[in-house]
């Protein structure tokens, strides 16, 4: 059955199994921002298998390099101002300053400029810069180092010195991005020559856009079709996938042969309609438009391989 979301009183994580955010946007964006606001519901800390974890509101991020809203930008502020306060929780070196996910909520809080911006990165930049100076000064020594390794299997304070660092380095680039004095070229070359061998390697770049997002959105995916017969509304033409084959997609082996599979529910708005296609490891996002009805714009929104 085909389901319309904006009234639903579905769990956020039960919607983000069929639709996110970034993908509700385009064919409702008051929806979309909507439903972004609830991954922020439970707060910033999650409990699982009887230990403490730091969320990462991924979805939100996407979102919100798409459009801005102030709520949206305010929230993921706040998200920003409590990391340094949960560098001890659960995996949170690894998991949310491991894999570029840090950029990614700069990028998206640089897009959405919520108001302060340049004083709150600022005053991150400092504080990661005395987190680092208390953990230089406990590096450990001697026995200790190889005590400390045995026990750990690295050097927590090493890990952290250095997380620190990368850290600063990052809210650098933003800040030289959106030219606030103080963040010359000397200044980012100076804390790049700080980093560790692999981030020095790395050559970190800000870039306005995370290392998520994409849009795929390009005109040369859009084709206006013809439908074989009248339909009465969205609702009607997508309520069975022999329609969008044979209609829609002009699928035109036998359905036997068929080897992907449309991911329902298909999320309805007024002459609109959103839904994946998906098969062994690919996927392709659709965004059905009725013209009238005889008459469909079908777009391809987003695809994997």
């Amino acid at each position: 059955k085909s389901e319309t979301l904006f009234d639903s009183k579905m769990q956020f994580d039960s919607i983000v199994k069929f639709t996110k955010p970034s993908e509700l946007f385009y064919i409702d964006t008051i929806a979309a921002i909507k439903l972004a606001y609830l991954e922020f519901n439970d707060g910033f800390l999650k409990y699982k298998d009887n230990k403490i974890e730091l969320c990462y509101p991924y979805y939100s991020i996407e979102l919100a390099e798409k459009v801005i809203d102030k709520k949206l930008g305010n929230l993921l502020l706040d998200y920003f101002k409590f990391l340094p306060k949960a560098r001890y929780i659960g995996d949170t070196l690894v998991s949310i300053f491991g894999y570029g996910k840090y950029n990614n909520l700069l990028a998206s809080l640089v897009y959405q400029h919520p108001d302060s911006l340049e004083f709150f990165l600022e005053q991150a930049f400092y504080d990661w810069e005395k987190i680092a100076a208390n953990n230089k000064a406990d590096f450990p020594e001697g026995i200790r180092k190889i005590w400390q390794y045995i026990t750990n299997g690295e050097i927590t304070t090493i890990e952290e010195y250095e997380n620190a660092k990368y850290c600063q380095l990052q809210i650098a680039c933003a800040l030289q991005y959106l030219n606030v004095h103080g963040f010359s070229n000397d200044k980012i070359e100076k804390l790049r020559n700080e980093q560790d061998k692999y981030y020095k390697d790395y050559k970190f770049e800000f870039s306005s856009y995370s290392s998520s997002y994409h849009d795929s959105l390009h005109s040369s995916h859009e084709q206006v079709k013809t439908l074989s017969r009248e339909f009465s509304s969205i609702n009607e033409l997508v309520e069975s996938d022999i329609n969008i084959l044979n209609e829609v997609l002009k699928f035109e082996e036998p359905i036997s042969n068929y080897r992907f599979i449309l991911q329902r529910p298909i999320v309805i708005n007024k002459n609109m309609a959103l839904f994946w296609e998906r098969g062994y490891g690919t996927g392709i996002l659709y965004k059905i438009t009725m013209i009238n009805k005889k008459t469909i714009k079908l777009l391809v929104l987003d695809w994997y391989i």
